[in-house]
């Protein structure tokens, strides 16, 4: 198994290209290993590609979207019974972790926010994901 293969990975979506840039990255300075999409069919698209082995580990998108929104986005991943831990980011609109549990979503971050922020929000989201999993093992 390769270091790469070992780190969280991460599917960074956002329709600002250079903002994607900065936070790929950021986030593999943290230890991560990032794909981005500039919009929710890129992401789906790449989400249908990636194999088992390969699959993402968690998906990070931005609300506001043009085309389709990071909720629309996210109530098809749902739809299709995909589990996959889901933080939405929000630069236009508040909304706070209850509110994106209630939709769907594991965690919110507001735009702007540092780096390691967003890289602490994301390793929070998996290990309680993992927590709960072991907790719930038969």
């Amino acid at each position: 198994m390769t270091a790469d293969a070992q780190k969280p990975k991460v599917l960074f979506i956002d329709d600002e290209e250079d903002l994607c840039e900065v936070i790929k990255d950021g986030l593999e300075k943290q230890g991560f290993s990032v794909q981005v999409a500039s919009s929710a069919r890129q992401g789906r698209e790449l989400m249908a590609t990636i194999d088992a082995v390969d699959a993402i580990d968690i998906v990070v998108s931005d609300i506001r979207m043009p085309e389709e929104s990071g909720l629309d986005f996210l109530k098809s991943v749902r739809l299709a019974r995909n589990l996959v831990p889901f933080i939405l980011v929000s630069g236009h609109m508040e909304i706070d972790n209850q509110t994106a549990q209630k939709l769907g979503a594991d965690a919110a971050i507001a735009k702007p926010f540092k780096i390691a922020s967003l890289a602490e929000k994301i390793r929070s989201v998996l290990k309680n994901r993992e927590l709960f999993a072991a907790a719930t093992k038969t």
